[in-house]
């Protein structure tokens, strides 16, 4: 197993860049925040790579960045999205991780209103 148990951890934020991070209770966003999607991982991965999806599955055009970090001691692979491109709708968020021999990958359903 790559990731860690328990599941990446999601946050929202007003779309100013010094509003504050908070936890997510609910995955439906505005289109005047932004999303943070922190994954706790086990291993460094050799790959990875993350998409935007669109409820039909399509991609969008601009996937989204991944950064490296530890928090706690726990390495995580995390990506921050602004939404206002996003027309309303249910998106998913996908990260593909690889180390070795082994290879996961994780899905974070949410909508946009």
């Amino acid at each position: 197993m790559l990731f860690r148990s328990g599941g990446p951890i999601v946050y929202r934020a007003g779309s100013a860049a010094s509003a504050p991070m908070k936890p997510a209770a609910e995955f439906q966003f505005s289109r005047t925040e932004r999303l943070r999607i922190d994954f706790p991982i086990r291993k460094t991965p050799t790959e990875q790579h993350a998409r935007l999806l669109r409820r039909t599955g399509e991609m969008l055009e601009s996937p989204p960045a991944l950064t490296a970090s530890t928090a706690g001691g726990a390495a995580l692979l995390s990506s921050s999205v602004s939404l206002s491109f996003l027309a309303p709708g249910q998106y998913v968020f996908e990260l593909f991780v690889k180390s070795g021999e082994d290879a996961e990958r994780k899905l974070v359903a949410f909508s946009v209103r």
